[in-house]
């Protein structure tokens, strides 16, 4: 009898935690709303008056294969080679400095101490076409505008973490082109189309119903105590907070910033977010990895 006990329980203990694993398997999953709410121009961030540079840049954007690029990065996992690149131009003759996030999968992020991604590939090949050595300075995102413009660093621009500060002659991070960053900054021509997406958990039905960009802005102003997150001074920030040369934002909902859309999809899914903005192509790419 004690061994059929002790066998009954080891049973229900075992479907217990089957169950448990189940549900986080299930809350652990996260979907995209498939549904564009902007259109947005990708481009590389040059310093005013580098006139030269800039076209310089834009002749050898046109000599690259932007398209197979994308392509190679459509499955993330298949790219295993990346590049071993110095953040210093210490010592380095004819350097081509370039800031970056690599937090913004799969246009740039790390694996070790290795580069990989859609710009990292543009800058690897825009050095070689430039007959330049690529230095590529690691920042927080919000420091890459000011870097590019060669003004001192605002103290409310946060870089600890991220390689030193430094002056750089371009930036290349996914950068939409908005007026705001135009005061500051130039942009080379474009090379991506771009637009945000919302992220939501998987059981999350609120937005299904909506078949249009107009339909989600709709809805999204008529939340009360809704929380989102995106990766702080992306276009997903200016979505939800405002932008006033481009988005009007959304004053009724409560918005939080991460280092990476990565780390506001790990809020989301531990319940302290209610949905996260982010790029589509980066969408993309946390939702596969968050499933997979």
């Amino acid at each position: 009898m004690k061994k059929f006990i002790t066998l009954l329980l080891c049973v229900i203990i075992a479907c217990f935690s089957l169950s448990i694993a189940t549900s986080c398997g299930e809350t652990s999953k996260v979907k995209l709303i498939d549904i564009k709410l902007t259109e947005e121009e990708y481009a590389i961030a040059i310093g005013k008056g580098k006139t030269e540079l800039k076209n310089q840049v834009n002749q050898a954007l046109e000599q690259i294969d932007v398209d197979a690029i994308i392509e190679k990065y459509q499955d993330m996992d298949a790219v295993t080679e990346g590049y071993t690149i110095p953040n210093s131009a210490n010592g380095i003759d004819n350097p081509l400095i370039v800031a970056t996030n690599a937090e913004f999968a799969p246009f740039e992020y790390k694996m070790g101490t290795q580069y990989f991604g859609i710009d990292i590939e543009i800058a690897v090949q825009l050095a070689e076409k430039l007959n330049k050595t690529l230095v590529l300075v690691n920042m927080n995102l919000d420091a890459i505008i000011t870097s590019v413009a060669g003004v001192e660093m605002d103290e409310g621009v946060d870089n600890d973490g991220y390689d030193a500060y430094t002056y750089c002659d371009l930036g290349i991070a996914g950068l939409s082109v908005t007026e705001d960053r135009l005061a500051s900054v130039d942009f080379t021509n474009t090379y991506f189309h771009s637009s945000q997406v919302i992220i939501v958990n998987e059981s999350d039905t609120t937005f299904d119903a909506c078949e249009t960009a107009k339909d989600v802005e709709t809805l999204l102003a008529s939340f009360e105590d809704k929380k989102a997150g995106s990766q702080s001074g992306t276009t997903g920030e200016y979505y939800i907070k405002g932008s006033g040369d481009w988005l009007e934002g959304f004053e009724n909902i409560t918005f939080k910033g991460y280092s990476s859309h990565a780390l506001a999809v790990q809020d989301l899914i531990n319940g302290n977010i209610d949905f996260v903005v982010s790029d589509y192509e980066t969408a993309k790419a946390v939702v596969a990895n968050i499933n997979a």
